[in-house]
């Protein structure tokens, strides 16, 4: 058993079964919380490392998780790469180092990398989710007793993407509806498993990116397929889920922190803070006000939802 991990990747669903995975391995289920440490960079490096090597109370080990920012991140690195030369410390406790990347072209990262175990769960891109997400899909339900028909599995993804969280929900949706049938089949997640939210949430990453061309055209896409009243509504449900998600980051907490505040998924808040940094808190809450006032114009003028929408568009895209 090593002391030092690495937990790397955007695929956060797989990172998240990884890590339990080894802490219901590593701890005693009677010490776990008392030997669970995570440290998110507001701390000093060096607590970091005196938690490693400081021996638990009672248990057989205790486990550190480090999900630090850059700067901390490189910090802790090279300390961890003095200290460590050409093997680890004796301990029996280990530390966990959480990124998205790592750039092991660095001489500290290049170093530890070879004492330590590394776990990378990158995303599933869109042009390879046959190969790789179907049959994730599949395993789902097979682990439920059930089967997937594999235009059930199409529609499930062509609905929530890539997200494993939101396609894991949609699965114990469909679980609860289906019963004791055997097979999910294309019907019941049409029935059960709405697109409007992950088409407007594409939207959004539009807009984040200020890509004013495939905006505009995903815009009259949507509005092909659901009423405008429809789309603005729940633009504003999760422009509002931004703003607030926003306004904590901009109170120091960190995504995991604001998804337990906000009864969010803590990857939906990660990706939402990292596609959004072009914009600051102050266009986000102009933007939310703008969209309400547009909204409650519809009904008391001649303001119709579709202009609406394509006014506040083109104002949050060339703003």
């Amino acid at each position: 058993m090593k002391q030092l991990y690495f937990l790397l990747g955007t695929d956060l669903y797989a990172r998240t079964e990884q890590l339990n995975k080894w802490l219901d391995t590593w701890l005693d289920p009677e010490w776990r919380e008392l030997n669970l440490e995570r440290y998110d960079g507001t701390q000093p490096v060096s607590a970091i490392i005196d938690g490693w090597l400081t021996p638990p109370f009672w248990g057989e080990r205790r486990v550190i998780l480090a999900e630090l920012p850059s700067e901390p991140m490189q910090a802790l690195l090279e300390e961890l790469a003095t200290m460590c030369k050409d093997k680890a410390p004796t301990t029996d406790n280990c530390l966990v180092i959480q990124a998205d990347s790592l750039d092991k072209r660095k001489k500290a990262a290049k170093e530890l990398v070879k004492l330590a175990e590394v776990c990378d769960f990158q995303e599933i891109k869109r042009w390879n989710v046959q190969q790789d997400l179907y049959p994730w899909i599949e395993e789902q339900a097979r682990r439920a007793g059930k089967r997937i028909a594999r235009d059930a599995v199409a529609q499930l993804v062509n609905a929530c993407g890539t997200d494993k969280f939101a396609l894991r929900q949609a699965l114990d949706k469909l679980l609860i509806y289906l019963g004791d049938d055997p097979q999910i089949e294309l019907e019941a997640v049409q029935l059960l498993v709405s697109q409007t939210e992950t088409d407007i949430f594409l939207l959004l990453e539009l807009i984040a990116g200020r890509d004013r061309e495939k905006a505009f055209a995903h815009l009259q896409t949507l509005l092909l397929k659901d009423h405008a009243n429809k789309i603005m509504s729940t633009l504003a449900t999760m422009m509002n889920r931004l703003f607030q998600a926003r306004w904590h980051a901009a109170q120091g907490r960190n995504h995991q922190e604001i998804a337990q505040d906000l009864g969010m998924n803590a990857y939906v808040v990660k990706m939402d803070l990292q596609r959004w940094k072009q914009y600051r808190l102050e266009q986000i809450e102009t933007g939310l006000r703008r969209l309400l006032e547009l909204q409650t114009r519809t009904r008391s003028s001649r303001l119709s939802p579709e202009l609406a929408l394509e006014l506040w568009l083109g104002e949050m895209v060339f703003g």
